[in-house]
């Protein structure tokens, strides 16, 4: 890999992963803002590139953030990502729209440096992304509202669309992130709500 760019906006995690990296002969490129860390990588990706991201810390921006990795899985650049401990539905949501690795943030020290090795192999020979269900940019974009508190009719009526669509939608969500319960499905909402106000950038 040509460069690894880095997006982790808390500083113990990101001098981790900073001294994880160094003296690795690899090229690293830290951000602290994810908007222009997300319009600098989307003007400038390539298949050379592994992308890291600290996904605890993005707050507001997640969501811009899910966008840009359905755009990096279409450009086949490598990308790593890593949640706090027992966000699985999270994890399940990261590798749906095409993340790499879903690493733990407790467990960074033992799985980055060995990720890192793996990924820096030829795109044929470098991790595969897991073959798990992909949620399609619309199927993100009505999980993301249903997160942000709007109803299946609020969605109908802001979608422009049949109150039966929506459904239809949530449906394919819920397959996608093998989510069989009303509660797991309140879990995955609680979590993106969650992960969208752990962390404030100032």
């Amino acid at each position: 890999m040509s460069q690894i760019l880095l997006y982790e906006p808390r500083v113990l995690l990101r001098s981790l992963v900073q001294h994880l990296i160094d003296g690795k002969s690899r090229p690293l490129w830290p951000h602290q803002i994810s908007t222009s860390y997300i319009t600098d990588i989307r003007s400038s990706a390539n298949k050379s590139m592994c992308v890291l991201v600290g996904v605890g810390g993005v707050g507001q921006n997640f969501a811009e953030l899910l966008r840009l990795f359905r755009h990096l899985k279409m450009m086949k650049v490598k990308t790593v990502a890593w949640v706090p401990a027992d966000y699985l539905y999270l994890t399940k949501l990261l590798r749906a729209v095409g993340v790499n690795e879903v690493l733990t943030e407790g467990n960074l020290t033992n799985e980055l440096t060995a990720t890192l090795q793996k990924m820096a192999a030829p795109w044929d020979a470098a991790i595969k992304r897991r073959r798990v269900p992909d949620i399609s940019q619309t199927e993100l974009d009505i999980l993301l509202l249903f997160s942000a508190g709007l109803s299946a009719k609020d969605i109908s009526v802001h979608r422009g669309c049949c109150y039966k669509t929506v459904f239809s939608w949530k449906h394919n969500i819920c397959m996608s992130l093998d989510i069989k319960t009303p509660d797991q499905w309140l879990t995955v909402l609680a979590e993106i709500a969650q992960i969208s106000t752990l962390y404030q950038q100032r």
